[in-house]
């Protein structure tokens, strides 16, 4: 009566749930198992290769067909069911169990080649683990990527990817913060903005400045030392020795720019870095300091001994020597390529990047 239910059902659930019960009730008739079991276990496959295999409860009704087939002695399509949802281990005893050689043999490649993707996985993880530990980001993300090559289930990696992506710095902008509250905000961006835009590289909030107030640019072509001041449009303009800027000009040795009515702007030029300094108003203590790529910046403002230096937009930490943690964990590497959320403890000083 069920097998007919079957035969006449509208729909694969409904023929799954005829063949279900008609399974039950021929629990006790051999012939009668020998019957329903493949039906249902065709049934389940032609359900799952219609929906796709997608889902680890997928991959179970795909393992329930397989299982259904081997008790049936059905070796041939239980191992064709496991090789489905990449289960090769059971799809080589299968096939074992039925004499077939040469999917046998298949299924042994496929089997060594498993091991060979999951001996690889393990050695990229473990490398992915060492490489962030050290502060090797760049490494880190070559071997994550890998692993998500050779996984059978990569969701978890995958994540981990878009959590380093999202940490990676490449802007050539960086800040940094001691647990005294001093913040160092460095760049070797060619162009460097300033005004009252969260996103400019000094961002200041007294009264009169506007969103996007100045620009200083580093000329690729010209000499590693010269700094460009110019006006942003802004609506109270920039001052420089007291006369408004009309186009650009050069920040030499040391001085005061004015943006906007009040806010007084000290920077000083050194040895191809630029820093910037407000020490009175709304805006005291805002700073940023700027160099050209693959040129050290000195981190002494934030007490430590240490420089940081940007390459290719990415910031790298270098201590010369002396006790260096990152991220709770000590490290003997003297240079770190450091990501957002990173801390650092220097000489009993902590650092994080913020």
């Amino acid at each position: 009566m069920h097998l007919a239910r079957a035969d006449r059902a509208q729909s694969r659930s409904l023929e799954i749930a005829a063949l279900r019960d008609a399974a039950y009730w021929a629990r006790d008739d051999d012939d009668l198992l020998m019957q329903t079991r493949p039906a249902l276990a065709l049934a389940l496959l032609a359900q799952c290769e219609a929906e796709g295999i997608a889902t680890e409860r997928d991959k179970e009704r795909v393992r329930e067909a397989a299982t259904l087939f081997r008790e049936s002695n059905r070796y041939g399509k239980a191992g064709d069911a496991y090789t489905l949802i990449g289960d090769t281990r059971a799809a080589v005893e299968a096939f074992r169990s039925g004499g077939l050689v040469a999917k046998l043999e298949r299924a042994l490649d496929l089997e060594q080649q498993d091991r060979e993707r999951g001996r690889a996985e393990r050695n990229d993880y473990a490398d992915y683990e060492m490489y962030m530990r050290g502060g090797e980001r760049d490494q880190a993300l070559t071997c994550i990527r890998e692993c998500i090559e050779v996984a059978a289930s990569s969701g978890e990696y995958r994540r981990k990817l878009d959590e380093l992506e999202t940490r990676l710095i490449t802007s050539g902008k960086v800040h940094l913060r001691n647990r005294r509250g001093v913040t160092m905000a460095l760049t070797a961006s060619s162009e460097i903005s300033l005004g009252r835009d969260p996103m400019c590289d000094l961002t200041l909030r007294s009264g009169g400045i506007s969103r996007r107030h100045a620009n200083i640019s580093q000329p690729a072509d010209a000499d590693e030392a010269n700094f460009l001041l110019s006006d942003a449009g802004s609506r109270n303009g920039t001052r420089l020795a007291g006369m408004p800027l009309a186009g650009s000009l050069p920040l030499e040795g040391t001085g005061v720019f004015q943006l906007g009515d009040d806010l007084h702007v000290q920077y000083e030029v050194l040895g191809g870095h630029l820093h910037l300094h407000v020490d009175a108003g709304l805006d005291s203590g805002a700073a940023l300091w700027a160099t050209r790529e693959a040129h050290d910046i000195s981190l002494s403002p934030l007490g430590i001994s240490s420089v940081l230096q940007f390459r290719n937009g990415r910031p790298f930490f270098r201590h010369p020597d002396g006790p260096l943690e990152l991220n709770d964990e000590r490290i003997a590497r003297g240079e770190i390529q450091l990501i957002h959320g990173d801390l650092l403890v220097v000489d009993g000083i902590e650092v994080e990047v913020i």
